[in-house]
C-alpha cells in the first residue's frame, strides 16, 4: 500500500484529511531542517524535489496509519470497558443496531483485527517497522528527518569538474580526471582546497605529472605513487609536496607496518620513484592532511576522524589552541571536510573539538576551506 494508491482508492472526504495531512508532516519535517540549516536557500537544491516529496509522503502514510491503527485500538478498548460495566449490571450481552457485544464478540474485537489488517497491510518494510515501532503519531515524523535533511543540498559534480579543469587545465588536465564518481571528483575539489590554502600564504605551486606528461589523480588505495601526478609547494628556503591517496605509517609505533590511507597528505620532500603499491611514507616525514567525505557529517564520522589525528598527528589534540601565545601553524592543519552539512550532534561535537583546544578543522558545504583563487601560473 503506498501513498498514491491510498489516495486512488480512498473516499473524497478521506483524501481531503489526507492532504491536509500531508501539508502538516511537511511542515514539521521543513521547520526540522530550518532548526538546523542557517542558509536555507542555499540549501534546497532542485534536483531532490522529487525524492523530498516521496519522503513526505512515506512519512504522512505512516502518520495516518499509525492515527487509524489508534483509533482502531481505543474502539476495542472502549468496546471492553462498555462490556465490563455492563456485566457488573448484570446485563452480559447488549445490542446497538446489529452489532452484538458481550466478551470477546466479534463486534467488540473489531476494532484491534481492523488495526491489525491494516498493519498487514503496508508492503514498505521500512513504513511497516516504524508503525509497529511507535504507539503515537507524533513520534512518526523524527524517523523521516534526517532522511530529509540528507535530501537538500547536492555536491554539484558537473560544475566542480568545469571548476578544477580551470584550477589544475595548465598541468595538463583533462575534464575527465577528476574522476568517475561524485566521491572521487569531491576528493579532487578537497586537494584543490588544500593547495589554494598554501597559494594565499605566497607558496609556489608547481605539478609534476607521470611518464607521458598527463595529468592522473589517485583515485583508490592501490597503485604506485610513480604514477600519479603530485605537486611541490615552495615558500621562502621551504619545499613540501602534496598528494593524493597516499599511505601514510602511524606515530605510535615507528616498527609497525600499520599505515593509513590519505584522501589528501602533506608532506616533507621526499623522491618516492622507488615505493611500491603497499609502501607507506613514513610518520616522521608527515605535515598534514585531509579526509574529505562525500555526505554529511555525524558525530561518529567525526569521532573516526579524531581518530586519525591521534594515530598520525597526536600532538594536535593537546588543547594546542587554548595554549597562551597560539599562533596558527604554516601549514594547513588537519582537516575533515563534508559535501553536506553536520547534523547537529557533529555541531555539539565541533563546539567539544573548539573547547579542548584540537588544532584540526571541519568543514561542511557552506565553509570552504579557502576562498577562490585564479588558477596556478
Amino acid at each position: 500500500m503506498s501513498y498514491n494508491e491510498v489516495l486512488r482508492k480512498a473516499p473524497p472526504f478521506l483524501k481531503k484529511r489526507f492532504s491536509s495531512l500531508r501539508e502538516y508532516v511537511s511542515a514539521l519535517l521543513y521547520n526540522h531542517a530550518r532548526s538546523v540549516i542557517d542558509y536555507e536557500n542555499a540549501y534546497w537544491d532542485k534536483e531532490n524535489n522529487a525524492k523530498r516529496a516521496k519522503v513526505i509522503d512515506q512519512a504522512t502514510l505512516a502518520y495516518f496509519i499509525v492515527l487509524q491503527k489508534t483509533l482502531y485500538e481505543r474502539t476495542t478498548e472502549a468496546s471492553k470497558e462498555t462490556v465490563n460495566c455492563f456485566k457488573e449490571l448484570d446485563i452480559p450481552v447488549f445490542v446497538i443496531g446489529s452489532a452484538k457485544f458481550h466478551e470477546n464478540s466479534e463486534d467488540v474485537l473489531r476494532g484491534k483485527v481492523l488495526a491489525e489488517a491494516l498493519s498487514e497491510c503496508i508492503t514498505d518494510e521500512n513504513i511497516k517497522r516504524i508503525v509497529n515501532e511507535e504507539k503515537y503519531a507524533q513520534d512518526i515524523v523524527a524517523h523521516f528527518k534526517e532522511e530529509f535533511l540528507k535530501l537538500g543540498y547536492m555536491f554539484d559534480q558537473a560544475q566542480t569538474q568545469k571548476d578544477l579543469l580551470d584550477f589544475f587545465g595548465t598541468y595538463h588536465a583533462e575534464l575527465g580526471s577528476f574522476g568517475r564518481y561524485v566521491n572521487q571528483t569531491f576528493e579532487a575539489y578537497a586537494l584543490a582546497q588544500t593547495i589554494k590554502w598554501y597559494m594565499v600564504r605566497n607558496w609556489k605551486v608547481t605539478c609534476v605529472n607521470p611518464k607521458g606528461g598527463q595529468f592522473k589523480l589517485k583515485f583508490s588505495t592501490r597503485g604506485k605513487p610513480v604514477n600519479f601526478s603530485f605537486f611541490i609547494l615552495k615558500h621562502k628556503r621551504q619545499s613540501i609536496h602534496i598528494r593524493h591517496q597516499f599511505r601514510v605509517g602511524i606515530r605510535h609505533n615507528y616498527s609497525s607496518s600499520a599505515n593509513i590511507n590519505l584522501d589528501v597528505a602533506v608532506y616533507k620532500e621526499k623522491d618516492l620513484k622507488g615505493f611500491t603499491s603497499d609502501d607507506f611514507l613514513p610518520n616522521s616525514d608527515l605535515i598534514s592532511f585531509g579526509e574529505a567525505k562525500h555526505m554529511s557529517a555525524y558525530a561518529e564520522l567525526m569521532a573516526n576522524f579524531i581518530g586519525m589525528v591521534h594515530e598520525l598527528m597526536p600532538e594536535n589534540l593537546n588543547n594546542v589552541r587554548n595554549k597562551d601565545g597560539f599562533h596558527p601553524a604554516e601549514h594547513i592543519p588537519p582537516f575533515m571536510i563534508v559535501s553536506g552539512i553536520l547534523f547537529h550532534t557533529a555541531k555539539e561535537l565541533k563546539r567539544s573539538i573548539i573547547d579542548r583546544g584540537y588544532d584540526i578543522d571541519i568543514y561542511d558545504y557552506r565553509n570552504k576551506i579557502c576562498p577562490d583563487q585564479p588558477p596556478p601560473p
